[in-house]
């Protein structure tokens, strides 16, 4: 009886804990212009934020273009670098530069690569575009926004219009040592139980 209240208590602590490690909190970021001025094929972009996620670990991310559309362009020769910085600088907001003029990743080297994308309609309708972040590139931008500053990279190789760009980052409370410790003693002390019980059975 007295070993049954154990296991009680502990599947009601863990219980209790298990949400405050599950719970997710999304944000939401855009450039200033949101369009990054139709991204100009003679430009390529640098995007920084500032945000401090306490607390929390960044779970899952996207990066959207609502009505992309590249009107003066061929599908498949041109192409839209998207790029994850590690913005050291610490600045927010966006920086213009201006392009070499060929089809190279203006941010080569620098930071990590999220996609170079082709196949972007060249005649209406255009279409959202969301690229998803994979589990690697959360893993660098877990690491870049430690100190609250990370930017995206954005190189078009074509006029891109768009009628704007959006951030996406889900986070999660990440839990303190104490609570984790709590938890594998929880569930340690369930399989003790469980397995003394199956021997005596």
């Amino acid at each position: 009886m007295k070993k049954m209240k154990k296991i009680y208590l502990i599947s009601v602590l863990i219980l209790l804990l298990l949400p405050s490690v599950s719970s997710a909190i999304p944000y939401t970021f855009s450039p200033n212009p949101s369009d990054l001025y139709d991204l100009d094929a003679a430009d390529y972009y640098n995007w920084g934020v500032y945000q401090v996620f306490d607390g929390s670990g960044i779970v899952s991310a996207t990066l959207t273009f609502s009505n992309i559309i590249n009107l003066y362009g061929n599908l498949e020769q041109d192409v839209l670098h998207l790029n994850l910085l590690d913005n050291t600088e610490q600045f927010v907001g966006v920086q213009v530069f201006s392009d070499s003029g060929d089809q190279s990743n203006a941010f080569e080297g620098q930071g990590v690569l999220l996609a170079s994308v082709y196949g972007i309609p060249v005649a209406p309708p255009p279409v959202d575009y969301v690229y998803t972040f994979t589990a690697a590139q959360i893993g660098y931008l877990n690491s870049f926004a430690l100190d609250g500053y990370f930017g995206i990279g954005i190189d078009p190789q074509c006029h891109y219009f768009n009628d704007g760009i959006t951030l996406t980052i889900n986070t999660a409370r990440v839990p303190e040592p104490t609570t984790l410790l709590l938890l594998g003693s929880g569930l340690v002390g369930m399989g003790l139980l469980g397995r003394r019980k199956f021997r005596r059975g």
